[in-house]
């Protein structure tokens, strides 16, 4: 067994926690309103640094926690990256003679059994509801964003109120946040849904976007 050997478990396991963060940055993306298909796939692109089109751009800059949540995806994955070029580099460099091609037989063969894990449907349902319970509440547990969108008058106006992992206003119905009389939910962005004027039974949840209407002091207290 040569040294080269012994790069291939380290090659193997970073591999395997990238496929991880990529899945629970997919996870933190779909519960701030996106379907899963695009959060799986502005996930991967933002780690693998490939980018996105300017409408899957705009999407993720214009949502402060998709924002974050890509940032640090993008951050992870070059360390990452850089870390599985090297120590697959090594693999080879250290190797020799046959073990050249039995090092990099091993190495393929490793990849596609992190591969056949992570197609595995009851390991991803698995790891997206640790993620959801645990992972992300830890990761992300700053308050609630207020953005103020328009005035009506001097003190009053409009605001967007986007509601954070592990937010005390996520689980909640409109009817337990004690809104003074005069706030009014105008209506809440869910994923690609608009509900319009929901009633007091309506349920919050993680990643929605709420527009109210009232005091705007009030509501930068209120909402934060």
């Amino acid at each position: 067994m040569t040294v080269g050997t012994y790069f291939i478990i380290p090659t193997l396991l970073v591999i395997f926690l990238s496929l991880l963060i990529v899945r629970a940055a997919s996870v933190a993306l779909v519960l701030t309103g996106l379907d899963q298909r695009r959060a799986w796939f502005q996930a991967l692109s933002a780690f693998t640094g490939t980018g996105f089109t300017t409408r899957e751009a705009e999407s993720v800059v214009n949502h402060v926690t998709r924002r974050r949540i890509i940032s640090a995806l993008m951050l992870i994955g070059n360390v990452g990256i850089v870390t599985v070029i090297i120590a697959a580099t090594s693999v080879i460099v250290h190797s020799e003679g046959p073990l050249i091609t039995l090092n990099i037989i091993l190495l393929i063969l490793g990849a596609y059994i992190i591969y056949r894990i992570g197609s595995y449907k009851g390991f991803n349902q698995k790891w997206d509801q640790f993620a959801r319970s645990h992972l992300i509440p830890r990761l992300y547990p700053y308050g609630n964003v207020v953005e103020e969108l328009f005035e009506v008058s001097a003190d009053y106006g409009v605001v967007k109120a986007d509601v954070v992992f592990g937010s005390a206003l996520a689980g909640h119905p409109i009817s337990d946040l004690e809104l003074e009389n005069d706030m009014i939910v105008l209506g809440i962005q869910r994923g690609n849904r608009w509900l319009s004027r929901p009633g007091s039974d309506e349920v919050v949840m993680s990643g929605d976007l709420l527009v109210v209407y009232g005091l705007l002091e009030a509501l930068q207290q209120k909402f934060r």
